[in-house]
């Protein structure tokens, strides 16, 4: 028996001088890349669970020079979408009605305790990072014990 790819392969595409970085991930589809690099191992900038997508997408790309564009923020419903899974689904999973995931894919403002829960579902994992001119740290929103440490005490 074969084993299956863990990791994830790279394919380097070069079209009358334009050029894309096509990723694919087993399990997880394909990434594609194209135009100025903002930072390297930052994961590709557009994501499509089919060969036929992002072959799409790769012939815009080189045969219109266009560049890809890297998310920066999603919406809850698109970030569901892109991980192809129905409300139906995801309600499923979390235990709750589907109207309560159509409610929470339109609210604006909700708990943290939500969106880990949401994400964690959809097989992700949400980390909140602070940014500071000096310095960048994790924030532990839900006062979760780092390992090694003990949890504070008021």
């Amino acid at each position: 028996m074969a084993e299956q790819p863990s990791g994830s392969s790279f394919l380097d595409v070069e079209f009358e001088g334009r050029t894309a970085v096509v990723e694919w991930r087993p399990g997880k589809g394909f990434g594609i890349s194209a135009g100025p690099i903002e930072g390297y191992g930052t994961g590709p900038d557009e994501v499509y669970p089919t060969e036929e997508s992002v072959l799409e997408r790769l012939e815009d790309v080189l045969e219109r020079a266009q560049h890809t564009v890297p998310l920066r923020e999603i919406s809850l419903k698109r970030l569901r979408e892109m991980r192809r899974i129905t409300q139906e689904e995801l309600a499923h999973a979390l235990e709750i009605q589907q109207a309560s995931v159509s409610k929470v894919e339109g609210r604006g403002d909700m708990r943290l305790s939500t969106l880990y829960k949401f994400v964690e579902a959809l097989g992700g994992k949400l980390e909140l990072v602070a940014r500071f001119p000096e310095f960048e740290v994790k924030i532990n929103p839900l006062n979760e014990a780092p390992s090694g440490e003990q949890p504070e005490t008021a």
